[in-house]
């Protein structure tokens, strides 16, 4: 699906325990955060284009330092469990208004539209269509999802 819509993604090899990179991101959003955005997508683009380890400390150690983060102060706050405390309270947050799956997409419109897990084309179509937003042009004659995005019976 992914590469139908032009979205650089590969198949990975290994499923990491993502807790590290969670904490990180906490690390950044803390310490640089005109980092966070740059760090964040970083993050993806390690795990869904690179195939690379996010819960392991020194691959986490290399984003950073690529994204211009202090290196050794990410490993220094990994190893000491300093943002352990801030990702569980963000996960008892979602966890509190239903949002226990990942991803989790939410669309805003006159009311919040929720849509877990990975989905079909359709079910975003469906929710797109609620909210008044027409199909992307780019999907043929507008109607029609990308190919590989079909619902199969």
């Amino acid at each position: 699906m992914a590469q139908a819509a032009g979205i650089p993604m590969i198949r990975t090899s290994i499923i990491p325990n993502s807790r590290p990179s969670l904490e990180a991101a906490e690390f950044v959003r803390e310490t640089a955060p005109e980092a966070f955005d740059r760090f964040h997508k970083a993050l993806f683009r390690a795990y869904f284009e690179q195939d690379r380890n996010i819960g392991d400390i020194d691959t986490l150690m290399d984003i950073a330092r690529a994204e211009g983060i202090d290196a050794d102060a990410l490993r220094e706050a990994l190893t000491e469990r300093r943002y352990a405390e801030a990702v569980d309270e963000r996960i008892q947050w979602a966890a509190s208004r239903g949002l226990t799956s990942t991803p989790f997409f939410i669309f805003v419109a006159d009311k919040l539209y929720g849509v877990p897990g990975a989905q079909e084309y359709a079910v975003f179509q469906s929710v797109m269509e609620r909210l008044g937003v027409p199909p992307r042009a780019q999907f043929g004659n507008g109607d029609a999802p990308p190919p590989d995005t079909t619902p199969r019976s």
